[in-house]
């Protein structure tokens, strides 16, 4: 059975996860890998992507103490760029490279692994296509502390590892398939060359949506998935280009009265149905804050069998 662990504290994520069918664990991310901080050079896909990697690393290096299982964490880990990123402009797929990585990304740029949302997958994602993969969501990981709980309740089988031996040369071999996958995401917002997190305050709030005010911007979640007891992580990013209608100051002042805004990249809920922001293409799921397709894509290929020899 290959178990999911949201590593997230997004509620959103938790519903986007529940409404597309899987069942999963939460285990909560560090707050101190949470923090948007932006590094020289960096643009906002390299920053979704390293934060998502971030908070994946956070839960899988817990995982990997509490079991004593190999060290899963390499040290490229801080880097944004890994063997398995991608970037791709709509109907092409092309390696993302240091050089891509260094480049800022302004509004007229392509979006990174663009998928529209007419090719979105079924309902139920191709997890609960192969025997074994559905997960239970009252099943609590035996790993978690007593204060980071998951999600659902309800007691089952502890979250334990099959033995890891040692391979040539010293290298750790797992004795089994995939048991568990450590799903970290990011959602960053960037608007003519400036990169849009979440706001600190309400003064925080307004300046970014008078930003946004009569603009088109893009929506980039980094997504990471980390498969255990050992494997490489393999991260992507999703984009979402969407326009705001220029706010009246009425509409401005009702939306952050209402307190909508808070702990939101771009100070906007694109699932509240504001009707002034309006998605042009890519992933409605990745506006909110997990692209499910390419998650589906990704568990897909991370799942897929090993061809016999």
């Amino acid at each position: 059975m290959v178990r999911l662990i949201l590593a997230s504290r997004s509620p959103r994520r938790r519903e986007l996860l529940t409404e597309a069918g899987y069942q999963f664990e939460v285990i909560l991310p560090s707050e101190e890998v949470e923090e948007e901080t932006l590094r020289p050079g960096e643009s906002a896909a390299d920053l979704a992507l390293r934060l998502a990697r971030q908070k994946a690393a956070d839960v899988v290096r817990r995982i990997a103490s509490r079991f004593q299982i190999p060290p899963v964490c390499p040290a490229s880990e801080q880097n944004s760029a890994t063997s398995d990123q991608t970037t791709a402009t709509p109907g092409q797929h092309s390696a993302f490279t240091e050089e891509s990585a260094a480049q800022r990304i302004s509004s007229d740029q392509p979006p990174v692994c663009l998928i529209p949302s007419e090719q979105s997958p079924p309902r139920l994602m191709p997890l609960n296509q192969s025997p074994g993969a559905r997960i239970p969501a009252d099943q609590p990981p035996a790993c978690l502390p007593s204060d980071q709980a998951p999600t659902g309740q309800g007691t089952a089988d502890p979250l334990r590892f099959d033995p890891v031996s040692s391979g040539p040369a010293g290298q750790e071999i797992s004795t089994g398939p995939i048991q568990a996958i450590v799903i970290g995401c990011d959602t960053v917002v960037e608007c003519q060359g400036q990169i849009l997190g979440k706001p600190a305050d309400r003064q925080h709030a307004r300046q970014i949506l008078e930003t946004l005010s009569g603009q088109e911007h893009w929506v980039y979640s980094g997504l990471c998935l980390w498969p255990l007891p050992i494997g490489q992580p393999q991260c992507r990013v999703a984009a979402s280009r969407l326009r705001m209608d220029p706010l009246r100051p009425d509409q401005l002042e009702e939306y952050l009265q209402s307190g909508q805004w808070e702990g939101k990249a771009g100070a906007f809920g694109y699932q509240d149905r504001l009707g002034w922001v309006h998605l042009l293409e890519g992933s409605p799921s990745n506006v909110v804050g997990l692209p499910l397709e390419l998650l589906a894509q990704m568990l897909s290929q991370m799942l897929k069998p090993p061809p016999k020899s």
